[in-house]
């Protein structure tokens, strides 16, 4: 998860994008000002964002250098949660945990499930889901077996 606060720029929106959550401050901003400057995105911005927020919204981003804030942000899907400056740090706390409590390896499988099935045609997407819901249910089937013996 990364948890954002003021400007996130260039390559820290790069690292941003690199996480399966963000969350901000109310006073964050966000912009890929690179083509605007003469340069591309090194990290895989020009990749990641049209993915997280559409092609449109990535273009005007990256060929226009527009800026999101907050709100802005959140309504594109670029981040999760907006959070008043002075709690970002104990909500962020919060949702870490949520997810820690979660199991290790359905939470492996489920964010696994995310990233390739986005990459897959619907029809195949849900089938690896499928399998991959078996493999769990297999490796806790072994593990509580483990456990009775």
């Amino acid at each position: 998860m990364a948890v954002v606060q003021g400007g996130t720029i260039s390559a820290g929106l790069e690292l941003a994008l690199a996480a399966d959550l963000r969350v901000c401050g109310e006073d964050a901003r966000f912009a890929l000002p690179d083509v605007e400057e003469g340069r591309l995105p090194l990290a895989g911005g020009s990749q990641r964002l049209p993915r997280i927020v559409g092609r449109s919204r990535a273009a005007a981003m990256l060929l226009l250098a527009e800026e999101l804030d907050a709100p802005g942000a959140l309504q594109a899907g670029l981040v999760s949660r907006v959070f008043p400056r002075n709690t970002l740090g104990a909500e962020a706390e919060a949702l870490a945990q949520r997810i820690a409590s979660r199991g290790p390896i359905a939470l492996r499988y489920a964010k696994e499930a995310v990233h390739k099935g986005l990459e897959l045609p619907l029809e195949h997407g849900l089938r690896y889901e499928l399998d991959l819901s078996i493999i769990l249910a297999f490796v806790i089937l072994f593990v509580l077996r483990r456990a009775i013996c």
